[in-house]
């Protein structure tokens, strides 16, 4: 069974780079994809972390594409303790303000506890509530990951089935799913 942890990089980073240089403003181009809403239980996420922001991440040198490089290239995911799964997650959290503003970005794996957090590893509660789901098309994960964020950029609160609250959103990459036809959700958390 291949672990994901060894999948392809460049895939990843091209990933991380295409969506973390969309504008924050970017109107989407194709037709939004159906939206559910979930309402889940909390869960903690340790792994790497990056403090950010859209403008930085603009023009492909962001902080995130090198995240992930390093993540992947060192395998740094191997050093999660108490994994409760084997996925990995990315969650977006302690935004400053909205999507404009700055936010921690992690990637990791959710875990059944935290006793001790390794140096350089960041805990993180994604909390219960209401999460709209939104998938990404069908493809390669360059280009349906930074679609789906366009999408989500351009949709009203309407849209969503609520405003969003800026606290956690999260995206899930499960073990060993195909970079080249990947369908991806990102979780928004809602007020």
């Amino acid at each position: 069974m291949k672990n994901h942890r060894t999948l392809p990089a460049a895939g990843l980073i091209l990933a991380a780079t295409l969506c973390a240089c969309l504008p924050m403003q970017a109107i989407a181009q194709s037709k939004p994809s159906a939206v559910t809403t979930d309402t889940q239980p909390a869960f903690t996420v340790l792994g790497y972390w990056v403090r950010t922001s859209g403008q930085k991440e603009a023009g492909g040198s962001g902080l995130i594409p090198q995240l992930w490089q390093r993540v992947m290239e060192e395998g740094l995911l191997d050093n999660v303790p108490h994994r409760a799964d084997t996925n990995f997650t990315a969650v977006y959290t302690d935004y400053s303000s909205d999507q404009n503003g700055e936010y921690t970005y992690v990637l990791g794996d959710r875990v059944t506890s935290v006793d001790k957090v390794p140096d350089g590893m960041m805990a993180v509660t994604v909390p219960a509530g209401k999460y709209a789901v939104i998938a990404s098309d069908t493809g390669s994960l360059p280009d349906v990951l930074p679609k789906l964020w366009q999408r989500i950029f351009a949709m009203s609160p309407a849209q969503l089935g609520g405003e969003r609250a800026f606290k956690a959103d999260y995206e899930i990459f499960p073990e060993g799913f195909d970079w080249q036809n990947a369908q991806i959700a990102a979780h928004l958390g809602l007020k």
